[in-house]
């Protein structure tokens, strides 16, 4: 049976070499044989790499998702909530413009700023413009949320913050819900309903991100703000207003289609 066996891996190892397969240890053939599960990279791999922002929630009366593509993403917006949305996903992101003047940075960023753009058009400059950065708490994956401060020029001693992460760390900070230019109160109805847009977006293969923002008032115009997480900020971070979210997609690489229905006949 040993000689049977060891011929057999050796025939296969032969066409592994005709496929451009170079195995090192016979007994490789026979594990990869009893392959049941194969992981793959996803980013990258699987995908384009190409990240696009294509689903928005928001609150005007009720819970809504519209796709970015529509007129409501499409300037000028007459809904309120859809503006904001739009601010807060200009004043917190990290992407930047290049010698080029193409936006660069992460995919997920760039995605979010081009949408978001679209919403202001040629007045994004003049919004950041008029909302300095004045602090940030970046991404990690403790927190799982990133956080910036900007101060308004139009209003002194006013200041806007916004956070941007999971929407379950995001929403856990929440209590009120922008409805227009108005808020109301985050009821367990109204969580409810943000989880069931969630993870509508979610099971269509959307990476979702979650918005709210806090204005700040009475401050002075010098006030160095301090702290890298909740309990060491000189500043409060609960009472948070949930703003939106928004889906994003990485379409499938070209050709990974085939390539699965080549292994799953494997």
């Amino acid at each position: 049976l040993l000689p049977t066996v060891t011929i057999s891996l050796m025939i296969a190892s032969t066409r592994m070499v005709k496929r451009k397969v170079l195995v090192r240890k016979i007994d490789a053939i026979e594990t990869l044989g009893c392959v049941s599960v194969l992981c793959s990279d996803k980013t990258g791999t699987l995908t384009s790499g190409c990240m696009t922002a294509t689903d928005i929630v928001t609150h005007a009366d009720g819970f809504a998702t519209c796709r970015c593509t529509e007129n409501e993403w499409a300037a000028p917006v007459q809904n309120a909530s859809v503006l904001s949305l739009a601010q807060c996903g200009i004043l917190n992101n990290s992407s930047k413009p290049n010698r080029e003047g193409v936006m660069a940075g992460s995919p997920t960023e760039v995605a979010i700023m081009e949408a978001c753009t679209r919403v202001f058009g040629d007045d994004r400059m003049q919004y950041q413009e008029q909302n300095p950065q004045v602090f940030e708490i970046p991404f990690n994956s403790e927190t799982k949320w990133m956080l910036t401060i900007h101060a308004d020029d139009l209003q002194p001693g006013a200041f806007r913050m916004v956070l941007k992460g999971a929407p379950e760390r995001v929403l856990a900070m929440c209590t009120c819900v922008l409805n227009e230019s108005s808020t109301v109160e985050l009821s367990d109805q109204r969580r409810g309903e943000i989880n069931t847009h969630l993870h509508k977006l979610m099971s269509g293969g959307r990476r979702v991100l979650c918005f709210a923002e806090m204005r700040l008032d009475g401050y002075a115009d010098d006030f160095v703000f301090e702290g890298s997480s909740p309990e060491k900020c000189n500043f409060p971070m609960a009472g948070f207003t949930w703003v939106g979210l928004i889906g994003l997609e990485d379409p499938p690489k070209e050709g990974v289609k085939d390539a699965i229905a080549v292994l799953d006949d494997a």
